[in-house]
């Protein structure tokens, strides 16, 4: 749910997939929202791209997010029951704006009354970032306080971006860098991530990179780095900062990195 958009999308976007009449089946819902709510439920079922939740708890969230928006907003974007079946959430389905904060908080209020939503986003997650049963729980901790999770889930239903904005996934990336790391403090996420990009090219083995990319973090900080967001685009103070630390970490772990040095 690695932060780029596969470990966002699987996390994150694709996690988040007024009633009118009642659909026979006692959920107070017509027939064309149940048709809607259950092609909901079909994605959340899934293993690798929902919340891998059961077959009644995906229909029970999807029945929540019909009851909520209803049919209309899906037929006024030309959407039919099969295309919310996929990959994007309601935002990317409906635009910006569409759902609001008010009733994305609605849907996931009732959410919690159709499944354990914190442990299974933990259990959802565990395996993208390889947690053990104290990582799992640090976790949990983690997504429970200041209703970190509710912050995420709501973006997938309000804004039509499929990953979420940078000063709200910033948080969970460092929450899941020190849930993911080992007792010393070593590797993680954010650690991962680094070296898979640098040993990407074939300039450095995967264990360089993991030296090099420990090195990184150790000298510069998780939180620093994460708010640096996007180097590319960093201020030249931070690419300085970054370029340092890369060159430094050549030398310590005795490697050459092309156009730095060491």
């Amino acid at each position: 749910m690695r932060p780029h958009r596969s470990f966002l999308t699987a996390l994150v976007t694709t996690a988040l997939l007024a009633a009118c009449g009642d659909g026979g089946d006692g959920s107070g819902l017509s027939d064309r929202e149940q048709e809607f709510a259950d092609s909901f439920a079909v994605s959340l079922t899934e293993e690798e791209d929902g919340l891998d939740v059961t077959d009644d708890e995906a229909t029970c969230m999807g029945e929540a997010i019909m009851a909520e928006l209803g049919a209309e907003p899906f037929e006024e974007a030309d959407l039919e029951p099969e295309d919310v079946e996929g990959e994007d959430s309601p935002g990317q389905l409906l635009g910006d704006g569409a759902v609001s904060d008010d009733q994305a908080d609605a849907i996931l209020t009732e959410w919690e009354d159709c499944v354990e939503l914190t442990e299974a986003y933990v259990e959802s997650a565990a395996g993208e970032f390889d947690l053990d049963e104290d990582g799992k729980a640090c976790l949990e901790e983690g997504l429970r306080e200041d209703d970190l999770l509710t912050t995420l889930l709501r973006s997938g239903f309000t804004q039509a971006e499929d990953e979420p904005d940078e000063d709200q996934i910033a948080p969970f990336v460092q929450l899941v860098q020190t849930c993911s790391e080992s007792e010393s403090g070593e590797g993680g996420l954010l650690v991962d991530s680094i070296a898979e990009s640098l040993s990407a090219d074939g300039s450095l083995s995967e264990e360089d990179a993991q030296c090099v990319a420990q090195f990184v973090v150790d000298e510069l900080g998780s939180e620093q780095l994460l708010e640096s967001g996007d180097l590319q685009n960093a201020s030249p103070e931070v690419q300085a900062q970054f370029t340092a630390a890369l060159t430094a970490a050549a030398t310590e772990c005795g490697v050459s990195l092309p156009g730095i040095g060491g």
